[in-house]
């Protein structure tokens, strides 16, 4: 019984990764974030009418993005493919490397930043502050030199709790962080619904700065700049590129 539901769940997930593949192949620069919150709304509601209740899909939210992530720089890097690794001083915890030659992609998901290798933390951040883990983290490798290459936080939807949560962390990252080019993304299955004037403030604050990027369904008359998952993806596309 075991082993069969192991197999299911790989099934599930490889179903999840060819639909976002076929989005990739028709990749456009305003459609796939709301291709992708379409699938997502439909896992939503599957898991609803399983469970009754949202509860406990957050897990697979995050993995919609990392896939997406995951399927796009292999698409850039063939034929290598992501190997799932062991962290040296975790058993419970992977992470996803690209070789090619002397470089590599490093995906980390929900990893705290001590598990970067540790040149790769010597090298991208100036001091030793403990950060919550992102939920996605993506690293290259030239030799043994290392570029933070995007942080990437989720959220289902931005209401005052979430957005809070989510600048803090990209912003405290942000300003430990050595490397000039490292996109930093606040990413939205739903669209805006803060009401606190402060939060607001302080999510403008953040869209301003370049290299920050707002990824969300856009709302009616919506008066932040919002950008598809798209462009982030061609923004990244020369550093994930080996």
């Amino acid at each position: 019984m075991p082993e069969e539901i192991h197999q299911q769940l790989y099934v599930l997930f490889e179903t999840i990764d060819t639909e976002i593949k076929n989005e990739l192949s028709e990749i456009g620069q305003s459609t796939l974030t709301l291709s992708l919150s379409k699938i997502h709304s439909k896992l939503w509601e599957s898991y609803k009418e399983v469970f009754g209740i949202s509860t406990g899909f957050y897990g697979i939210d995050e993995y919609l993005i990392f896939s997406c992530i995951k399927c796009f720089i292999e698409k850039l890097n063939p034929p290598s493919k992501f190997q799932c690794k062991g962290l040296a001083d975790s058993i419970d915890i992977r992470f996803f490397e690209l070789e090619k030659e002397n470089r590599s992609i490093l995906l980390y998901h929900s990893s705290n930043l001590r598990h970067f290798p540790n040149k790769a933390k010597h090298q991208l951040f100036f001091s030793k502050k403990k950060f919550r883990a992102p939920d996605i983290s993506i690293l290259k490798r030239v030799n043994n030199e290392f570029e933070l290459v995007a942080i990437v936080e989720i959220k289902n939807f931005l209401d005052k709790s979430s957005t809070e949560n989510a600048i803090k962390l990209l912003t405290e990252i942000r300003e430990d962080a050595r490397c000039e080019g490292t996109k930093y993304v606040l990413f939205s299955f739903g669209k805006i619904s803060v009401k606190d004037k402060k939060v607001l403030e302080d999510l403008r604050s953040y869209v301003a700065l370049k290299n920050n990027y707002l990824i969300a369904m856009k709302r009616t008359n919506e008066e932040f700049k919002i950008v598809d998952l798209a462009e982030l993806l061609f923004d990244i596309k020369g550093s994930v590129s080996l």
